[in-house]
């Protein structure tokens, strides 16, 4: 799905990618947040083989599926019918716990897109990496919902029949 465009599975659109964060979330200006401080080497596969990566290649990433997520997400090419998106990282720093909201450590799990959250293209967005259980609906727009198991199952909400039904009327 990374960056494909919509595709469709029963009578659902789904969309989506890793969606790399920015970086940039609670940074002083110009300024990223180090790739070291995700607590772990990461690691870019390049041609068949992996290297370490720098905050420069993650901001490359980030924009790349910012500008494809912009394009499946514009209302005027969206296709009718329940729209789903799905990412790895979070697309809205409401999905982090409050005290982290404003930290500079959000860097490392969640990236500004409301501009796509809150306007309601998507009906649902599954977003992962941030270690507890959410669901919300931030302005007008998309419900953005995880409920993921977390480390050694470390998230005390996690909810192992969870089912959601998206519903639209578009």
């Amino acid at each position: 799905m990374d960056g494909q465009g919509w595709v469709e599975l029963s009578d659902g659109h789904f969309a989506g990618g890793t969606l790399w964060t920015d970086l940039r979330l609670n940074q002083p200006a110009g300024e990223l947040l180090y790739p070291r401080e995700f607590g772990e080497p990461i690691g870019i596969r390049d041609a068949g083989s992996i290297i370490p990566a720098r905050g420069s290649d993650i901001v490359r990433l980030h924009e790349a599926e910012r500008c494809v997520l912009s394009e499946i997400l514009d209302p005027d090419a969206a296709p009718s019918g329940p729209r789903i998106v799905v990412t790895h990282f979070a697309p809205h720093v409401d999905v982090l716990p409050i005290h982290l909201q404003s930290h500079p450590a959000a860097a490392a799990s969640a990236s500004d897109l409301t501009y796509l959250t809150d306007v309601g293209v998507a009906d649902l967005w599954i977003c992962g990496h941030v270690h507890r259980t959410v669901d919300f609906v931030p302005g007008y727009g998309t419900r953005i919902l995880s409920n993921p198991r977390g480390e050694e199952g470390s998230n005390p909400r996690f909810d192992e029949g969870f089912v959601v039904e998206v519903d639209s009327t578009r």
